[in-house]
């Protein structure tokens, strides 16, 4: 593969897995108590799930510019694992409900662990 398609592919998926978390830290904000993860692991009070969703807005607003790319693509890739490892019982009954919609999670935990690993070949449209 040429630089450029390299440069090029880990872009779109900057971009890609942006725009999922972005989706998620919108939902997180909206309605904090739809928030599996937080409700899985503790009871929080809707200002704790407030604070955790802007700083990640934050992180993942870096992430999509590229900054501090060692903080915000492991921020990513931290969120991702913690959503993942923190539902993993529902992996395990893939037929109840909407479990199998969880799967769709591991491609999307391999990606931000791919982009993670080659940060410093991803330099396009990236301010650092």
């Amino acid at each position: 593969m040429t630089n450029v398609k390299l440069k090029l592919s880990l872009f779109v998926l900057r971009i890609s897995i942006f725009v999922v978390m972005l989706m998620w830290v919108i939902n997180m904000l909206l309605n904090p108590q739809s928030t599996i993860v937080f409700n899985n692991l503790h009871s929080l009070p809707d200002s704790t799930v407030y604070v955790v969703g802007t700083i990640e807005l934050i992180l993942i607003g870096g992430f999509l510019f590229g900054i501090f790319k060692t903080t915000t693509y492991g921020a990513v890739l931290l969120i991702q694992a913690i959503s993942v490892f923190s539902l993993i019982d529902r992996f395990f009954k893939p037929f109840a409900g909407t479990n199998l919609l969880l799967f769709a999670s591991l491609p999307m935990l391999a990606a931000c662990l791919m982009l993670f690993f080659l940060r410093k070949k991803d330099t396009f449209f990236s301010l650092q």
